[in-house]
C-alpha cells in the first residue's frame, strides 16, 4: 500500500467547527491549553504497512572536515534542565502570550498521521501540527507585534519537497528541514515600515534560524549515545589527513553569541579568545610539513553519533545558527551551539510522546521563540561587521605573499607546463580557504589507482588553494583554485595561474564525472579547441571523491544576466557560439545543457563551452537540430532552462577514465 499523502494546511486556516455537545459542566479546553498539553502520538511501524529499513550512509561531505579552527566542535557538555530553563524563559512573554486570539494556539492534529518511519516522513510532520503553530506564535509576538493580525513570516520548510523522492536526503537521515524566514512579496507589502524593515534585515544575513538532524526512528540509539559525548573530552572531529605542520597560524577573532539570550549556559572555563572584529594571524612558519594518511574505512559504513554531531555542527556553522536538534520521530535533544569555547550543550534525550512540563507543544513555542530571539540579539553584531562575516572572510592559513616583481620573476607557465607540474607529483593537498572554510589539513587527491603511502615529505606533493566556490551542479561542486607556491618547493617564484577543480562525491556523481572526463578526452582527440583543456584527474576512495582539473577559461555569461534573465550578445559572439556548436557536433557530442551557466569568456573575449556532464556520445540527428535552435532562442535573448539528467544508459566512459 503506498503511503498516505500528508496534508498540510494553511498557517491562517481557521479551525474547524465543533459540533460535538459538550455538557455545562465540562469545558472545553482553549486551544493555549491544548497546545502547551500537546505529545504527538507515537511514530511506529503498521503491521498492515511495509516500512523498509532504511540504510545508513557517511552523512559527512568531504568539505565538513575542512571548516577553519577557530570554528570546529570542541567538546560536548550534557545540559538536563535545558528543556526546562526554555519553557520557563517563556514567562517573560506572558502579556504578549495572553494577548494573542485563542486560534493562533491552534494544533492541527489530523497532520501527525505518519507517512512512514523514514527521515523524509518524519520532516514532512514536523512543517505542520505544533511546530506551525509555534512558529506562527514567535513570529507574530517577536516579529510583528503590532500587527498580530496579519500571516505569520516563520515557517518551517523543506526547500527540497518540490523534488522528486529519489533526489531528497536519503531515508536515514535528512537535513532538509529549515525553520526561517518565509514570506511572499504581497505579505510583505502588509507589514508596517518597522516591522517590514526587521524582516529585510533578518533576510539578509540569515539563511535560516536553526540547524535540525532529522534520522528516522531507527536513529534512537545514536541519539541516546550522544550523552556518551561529554566523557571524552575534546570531540573526535573527522579530518581526512593529518597536517604535521602544528606551527600554522590560527585565527584569533572568534564569532560572537549574543549578549542576552532565552537559554542558560553554565559559566565556562577556559582560554577566551578575542572579541574583537579584527583576525590576528600569526606569522607563516617558512618550513612545511609532511602529510600523515589516516585510516581508511573498510566495509560496509557503521553509523557513528559523533558523525550526525559534526554534520548538524558544521550547519549550524554554515548559516549562523546556535540552536541544534536532534530527532528521530519519537525522541528529540535540543542543542546550543556555544561559540566562545566551541561546545555543544545538549539536553537528555527527550521522549516526546510523554513529556510533560514542558510538554512537545510548549517546547516547541519555548524553542522557536529562542531561536527567533537570539536572531534579533545577534542582527546588531553582524549588521555592525563585529564578526567580519559578509564583508570580509575567515583569514587563511598563510595567504600568499605579495611579492615585487622582478626580472627573476618566470613568465606565466603554459597550459602544458602546468599539466606538467601537477601531473609531477604523487599527491595533491587540497586546501579550501573561503568563507567559513580554512582546512585545518588538506583534502589529498591521488591519481586513480596510486599505490597511496602513509607519509607524503613536502618534495612528493604539490599544495593547491581553493579560494572560491564557483557553485554546486548537478553533479557536484566547481572551485577556482591556485597552486600555493608558499607550499611547494616547485618555483616558488612562478606566477602559476588558477585552474578549475571539479569534485564529485557519491556513487552516481562520480560515474557522470567520469563520463564527462571521457567526452573531453574525446573532444581533444578530435581537435576540439572551443573547450577547457583537461589538466588531469585525481581522487580519495575513502573520501567517496573524485575529481576533475580543467583550464580557468573565464567567467560565465551567466554574470551577464539583466533583470529579466537575459544576455546580450555582440553580432561577433554570436557567430562564436554558433561555430562552438557546430564543431562539438561534427566531433559527434551532444551537450545538452547550452546555457548561459556554461558558456565561458576569458579576459581576453573567447568563448568556450564547458560542463559536458550531461553530455552524449549517442545522440541522434534530430537532437542535433534541437540543440541548435535552443542555442538561438538563447542567442535571441530568451532564457533557456537547465536541461534534465541524462539517464544511466546514457553514460558513456572508459573504466581506465
Amino acid at each position: 500500500m503506498p503511503p498516505r499523502t500528508l496534508w498540510i494546511p494553511s498557517p491562517e486556516t481557521p479551525p474547524p467547527a465543533l459540533t460535538e455537545d459538550i455538557p455545562p459542566d465540562d469545558p472545553l479546553p482553549t486551544e493555549r491549553q491544548k497546545l502547551f498539553d500537546f505529545n504527538p502520538p507515537s511514530i511506529q511501524r503498521d503491521g498492515s504497512r511495509s516500512f523498509p529499513t532504511p540504510t545508513p550512509s557517511p552523512p559527512l561531505h568531504f568539505l565538513d572536515s575542512h571548516i577553519a579552527r577557530n570554528l570546529t566542535l570542541k567538546a560536548v557538555k550534557i545540559l538536563p534542565s535545558l528543556a526546562v530553563d526554555l519553557y520557563r524563559a517563556l514567562d517573560s512573554f506572558s502579556e504578549q502570550l495572553d494577548a494573542l486570539d485563542d486560534s493562533h494556539f491552534y494544533v492541527y492534529a489530523d497532520t501527525y498521521i505518519p507517512a512512514g518511519t523514514d527521515a523524509p516522513s518524519i520532516v514532512a510532520l514536523r512543517r505542520s501540527g505544533a511546530n506551525m503553530a509555534a512558529s506562527r506564535i514567535a513570529s507574530k509576538i517577536l516579529l510583528h507585534n503590532s500587527q498580530p493580525e496579519l500571516p505569520t513570516t516563520l515557517l518551517h520548510m523543506d526547500p527540497l519537497a518540490h523534488l522528486k523522492p529519489t533526489l531528497v536526503q536519503d531515508k536515514f537521515a535528512s537535513q532538509n528541514l529549515a525553520f526561517g524566514l518565509f514570506l511572499l512579496p504581497e505579505e510583505l507589502k502588509r507589514l508596517n515600515r518597522k516591522n517590514r524593515d526587521t524582516i529585510k534585515r533578518l533576510l539578509k544575513n540569515f539563511f535560516q534560524f536553526n540547524s535540525r538532524m532529522v534520522l528516522c526512528t531507527n536513529g534512537r540509539p545514536l541519539i541516546d549515545a550522544m550523552s556518551g559525548l561529554e566523557t571524552m573530552g575534546t570531540f573526535p572531529w573527522q579530518l581526512h589527513s593529518r597536517y604535521s605542520n602544528d606551527a600554522l597560524p590560527v585565527p584569533n577573532a572568534q564569532p560572537l553569541d549574543a549578549a542576552t539570550a532565552l537559554w542558560t549556559l553554565p559559566t565556562t572555563e577556559g582560554p577566551r579568545r578575542s572579541r574583537r572584529g579584527r583576525h590576528v594571524v600569526a606569522q607563516r612558519p617558512k618550513d612545511v610539513g609532511p602529510i600523515d594518511m589516516v585510516p581508511e574505512r573498510d566495509g560496509v559504513y557503521t553509523p557513528k553519533c559523533e558523525d550526525y554531531v559534526q554534520k548538524a555542527w558544521v550547519t549550524a556553522v554554515k548559516v549562523d545558527a546556535s540552536t541544534l536538534i536532534f530527532d528521530c520521530g519519537n525522541f528529540v535533544r535540543i542543542g546550543i551551539r556555544h561559540r566562545e569555547t566551541q561546545t555543544l550543550y545538549l539536553s537528555d534525550m527527550i521522549d516526546i510522546r510523554s513529556c510533560k512540563e514542558p510538554s512537545y507543544g510548549g517546547l516547541m513555542v519555548a524553542l522557536d521563540m529562542a531561536v527567533t530571539f537570539d536572531a534579533l540579539q545577534r542582527l546588531p553584531l553582524l549588521e555592525n561587521d563585529v564578526l567580519g562575516k559578509r564583508k570580509t572572510t575567515l583569514p587563511a592559513q598563510g595567504r600568499r605573499s605579495k611579492r615585487r616583481k622582478t626580472s627573476t620573476t618566470r613568465l606565466v607557465p603554459s597550459i602544458k607546463e602546468l599539466i606538467d607540474t601537477i601531473g609531477s607529483f604523487p599527491l595533491v593537498a587540497v586546501f579550501f580557504r573561503y568563507d567559513h572554510f580554512d582546512s585545518p589539513a588538506p583534502l589529498l587527491l591521488f591519481p586513480p589507482g596510486a599505490v597511496k603511502k602513509q607519509r607524503y615529505e613536502p618534495r612528493e606533493y604539490i599544495s593547491i588553494v581553493a579560494d572560491k566556490n564557483l557553485g554546486v551542479g548537478a553533479v557536484g561542486s566547481v572551485f577556482r583554485v591556485t597552486i600555493d607556491a608558499d607550499l611547494c618547493l616547485q618555483d616558488p617564484e612562478a606566477g602559476y595561474p588558477s585552474f578549475i577543480l571539479k569534485i564529485a562525491t557519491g556513487e552516481k556523481n562520480i560515474r557522470r564525472l567520469r563520463h564527462e572526463v571521457h567526452i573531453y578526452r574525446h573532444l581533444e582527440k578530435a581537435g576540439v579547441s572551443c573547450i577547457p583543456s583537461l589538466l588531469g584527474v585525481r581522487e580519495n576512495a575513502a573520501a567517496d571523491v573524485y575529481a576533475l582539473m580543467l583550464s580557468d577559461a573565464g567567467y560565465s555569461l551567466a554574470e551577464r544576466m539583466d533583470d529579466e534573465l537575459k544576455v546580450y550578445l555582440s553580432p561577433k559572439e554570436q557567430e562564436e557560439l554558433r561555430a562552438i556548436l557546430i564543431s562539438i557536433h561534427e566531433a559527434g557530442v551532444l551537450h545538452r545543457d547550452v546555457r548561459a551557466n556554461n558558456i565561458l569568456q576569458d579576459p581576453s573575449g573567447r568563448l568556450r563551452l564547458a560542463d559536458f556532464d550531461r553530455g552524449s556520445l549517442r545522440a541522434k540527428s534530430r537532437d542535433y537540430v534541437a540543440e541548435k535552435e535552443r542555442l538561438d532562442k538563447f542567442i535571441e535573448g530568451e532564457y533557456v532552462e537547465r536541461a534534465p539528467i541524462i539517464g544511466e544508459d546514457d553514460l558513456s566512459y572508459s573504466p581506465s577514465a
